[in-house]
């Protein structure tokens, strides 16, 4: 996959080893685009383009100015770092409730969204080799930058404050690590002079794709403690009081969740085992547990129970079967009946396709073990639902909502794109140039079926799967603990919206009704190993199928 760089047409840089150093430029002194270390960004050069006199990190000492401006969350932001930046070269920060300064409990969130690659110039190269992302930068800069990241914030969910609603996770401190890079925290890898057009002029700049060198940031910077400031309300004098506050050492953590959302989820899946074996190398015992939320999709592995060899004879197999390839059909509403072929190898390991350019230019984390098992066949760990399956040591809750809207998922109805088949078209071309035909697209049904036949296959064998004799990293005789939760109530959000947290719940006939908050409190409390449970619905039970109880 390294030979993709040269399709690049800039020069990225890679992690330094410990101990050297690789600055694209020093560390900034003035909050000022003449600052060497703010002149070649991304930030400065859309400033320029705009006219705008702000300095590139205005909201560097900005403070609550009135009653509605006081949250429950406080921005920190992350130690000076010339080289692990947000996308557009402003400083990584971090959200911070606590309950008080001895919960040795956490819960640190990584949110979802877009992703761009700046080496690339969109579907096939059609625009300049950074388009694609500046384009990106005009619509979603909060999503690339934290230049406009408020002093304090609100959550919602499980980062709920209130003990009344939130019982067991408003006793734990509460981290959330803004999305900057734009890379699914993912990245490790600094783009040198990309160009591309922003708001009809062309800018040069360097590019920050630092997502799981970030991640790593924020839990290096809460190990040893952190005292931040912060504010309160004093209603008697109706002012702003400016106060320290203090979070108790990461180090002494009893109990980790690291929670994923959507794209946040994609990443969480390749490099939660790294987050946990990272913090055990630093002596910290916790129990790291990971919410992978909304991000449970059909994968390549699991169409073996659906498609047919060359010959049109069924592979009659399953998820961890090893089937990977064969022919198969699609319903959606773009792709009536199309029929549709697909090969791992040919999806996950050829450098020029666009899924694997994200992650070669972004220099991904990939699941060690996975990597050590499949040596010679590394594009294997490119696949996140077989790194999930069969290599993911870390005790998982996932959630996934049968009927999710999102555009990845079943797209309001319209289909689930199979991005794994060989399409007639480049598959970003249907989305910049509305081209068909799409990518063959499942029909709602279908991807309910193969996702119900998914979740089936990994519940039954999650003890004793195909692969997972082979990784060593992995006790066979008593796996990590496992819990699913599945309704079907039409949402993309799932922990961190009030509605699907406390609101949805999914009934076990005659035997109990959880919601998502106290099913994740169920699964918080099992041991970390030897424990399966899950409510999905539509799935059998001893008095009739499991049903979803949804918000109005």
């Amino acid at each position: 996959m390294a030979g993709l760089l040269a399709l690049a047409g800039c020069q990225r840089h890679e992690p330094p080893e410990p101990g050297t150093s690789a600055r694209i430029g020093p560390i900034p002194v003035l909050n000022d685009c003449i600052d060497p270390g703010w002149a070649g960004t991304l930030r400065c050069q859309s400033l320029a383009v705009d006219g705008l006199p702000d300095p590139p990190q205005p909201n560097l000492n900005s403070v609550p100015t009135s009653s509605d401006d006081m949250k429950a969350f406080t921005r920190v932001f992350l130690p000076e770092d010339d080289e692990i930046r947000c996308f557009d070269g402003t400083r990584p920060a971090i959200y911070v409730d606590a309950p008080d300064a001895s919960s040795n409990k956490w819960v640190i969130s990584v949110t979802g969204g877009g992703s761009c690659i700046p080496g690339m110039g969109g579907p096939l190269g059609l625009l300049d080799e950074a388009t694609d992302c500046t384009l990106t930068y005009e619509s979603e800069r909060g999503e690339m930058s934290t230049a406009l990241d408020p002093p304090m914030k609100n959550f919602n969910g499980i980062n709920d404050h209130r003990e009344r609603l939130n019982p067991v996770f408003a006793g734990y401190n509460r981290i959330r690590i803004q999305k900057c890079s734009y890379d699914r925290f993912n990245g490790r890898a600094t783009f040198e002079d990309v160009s591309g057009e922003y708001n009809g002029i062309d800018v040069t700049y360097d590019a920050y794709q630092q997502g799981f060198r970030i991640l790593r940031l924020a839990m290096d910077t809460l190990l040893p403690g952190l005292t931040y400031t912060t504010w309160s309300w004093d209603a008697g004098t109706r002012t702003i009081i400016e106060q320290q506050a203090t979070l108790p050492p990461l180090a002494d953590a009893e109990t980790i969740l690291m929670a994923g959302h959507s794209g946040g989820a994609h990443g969480l899946i390749h490099n939660i085992d790294a987050i946990a074996d990272g913090l055990a190398e630093r002596g910290v015992t916790a129990d790291v547990r990971a919410l992978i939320d909304a991000n449970y999709m059909p994968s390549l592995e699991n169409e073996a129970a659906f498609a047919t060899d060359d010959y049109g004879v069924p592979l009659a197999g399953d998820l961890f079967s090893g089937h990977l390839g064969g022919n198969s059909i699609a319903s959606g509403i773009e792709s009536a009946g199309v029929p549709f072929s697909y090969e791992a190898a040919a999806h996950y390991g050829d450098p020029a396709t666009p899924y694997v350019a994200q992650y070669t230019h972004w220099n991904a984390n990939l699941d060690a073990s996975c990597l050590e098992a499949h040596a010679g066949e590394e594009w294997r760990c490119l696949d996140r639902y077989h790194v999930l399956h069969n290599h993911v040591s870390t005790p998982m809750f996932i959630r996934q909502d049968l009927s999710d809207p999102g555009q990845s998922h079943t797209h309001r109805g319209r289909g689930h794109a199979v991005d794994w088949a060989f399409p007639e078209v480049d598959p970003m071309l249907c989305g910049w140039f509305d081209a068909t035909p799409c990518p063959p697209a499942m029909s709602v049904s279908e991807h309910r079926l193969r996702l119900e036949t998914q979740a089936d296959t990994f519940w039954a064998e999650y003890w004793n799967a195909w692969e997972t004799v082979t990784d060593p990293t992995i006790d066979h005789a008593n796996r990590s603990t496992l819990y699913l939760w599945m309704p079907d109530c039409s949402v993309h959000a799932g922990a961190y919206l009030d509605e699907s947290y406390y609101g949805t719940s999914i009934e076990n006939p005659g035997i109990s009704v959880y919601s998502m908050r106290t099913w994740l409190e169920a699964f918080m409390g099992a041991p970390r190993t030897g424990v399966k449970g899950q409510r999905r619905h539509g799935l059998a039970g001893l008095h009739g199928a499991m049903v979803s109880h949804c918000p109005p």
